[in-house]
């Protein structure tokens, strides 16, 4: 009996089909070889580049096409023709919303631009999500805190997205993260110990510092999330 496979497709879990049927849709360019697929028996994603069954399928059928050599060649070329034959098929993909950087660099960044990169990422990862939500931004003006709030709805947007949770849940509460930011910018600028300007200030530091786990988590989630999804 064949291994059965799910597939992400547009963003979204498919299947399950059989490694023939997957195979055949890799030829047929429905799907690329780097579609990231799961076994149904172990439960395990990896690219369909890497599911050996599904490999063979693919490098038998090509083979018992060709007539020679030259053909061959031909035939072995697909894969790195791959976009222009979605394009071709029309297949369309949905586009990464929210930003893929490195989770590793915030922290850098906002050093250098002493916090003003942390009011970027949430105008980028949360204002543009939920701004691109119809119902979002209809309500968005009845809000008249909303800029205050823009940090915890960043992290909720991020949580909620159905494009990730198709791939990943995050393990992760955006509300639990989202408290620890506001208490750890909140630090900030409280002068703790009054008698202390020096202590002070280094808490102040420390809990600058401290203000980035929040966004690194998110981030981290997503780049998990687009990795799985093929996303550069």
């Amino acid at each position: 009996m064949e291994a059965q496979w799910l597939y992400i497709r547009n963003g979204f879990t498919a299947g399950p089909v059989t490694s023939s049927r997957l195979a055949q849709m890799i030829l047929d360019r429905q799907l690329k070889r780097s579609t990231i697929v799961c076994s149904v028996a172990n439960g395990l994603w990896l690219p369909a580049s890497e599911a050996k069954e599904v490999v063979q399928k693919v490098n038998r059928s090509i083979a018992g096409s060709c007539f020679d050599e030259k053909e061959l060649r031909l035939f072995n070329s697909y894969l790195a023709q791959e976009g222009r034959g979605s394009a071709a098929l029309s297949i369309t993909h949905l586009q990464p919303i929210f930003s893929n950087l490195s989770w590793k660099s915030i922290p850098w960044w906002s050093l250098l631009t002493l916090g003003l990169f942390q009011l970027y990422w949430f105008a980028r990862q949360g204002v543009y999500s939920m701004t691109a939500d119809p119902h979002m931004r209809r309500n968005m003006p009845r809000v008249g805190f909303f800029f205050l709030i823009i940090p915890l709805l960043s992290f909720v947007a991020i949580d909620g997205n159905k494009q990730l949770r198709q791939v990943n849940v995050a393990d992760f509460s955006p509300y639990f993260i989202g408290i620890l930011w506001y208490l750890s910018i909140i630090l900030c600028f409280v002068q703790v110990f009054p008698g202390d300007l020096f202590l002070s200030r280094l808490v102040n530091f420390f809990a600058f510092c401290f203000s980035n786990l929040p966004l690194m988590i998110a981030q981290r989630y997503i780049n998990e999330c687009y990795q799985r999804l093929g996303f550069d």
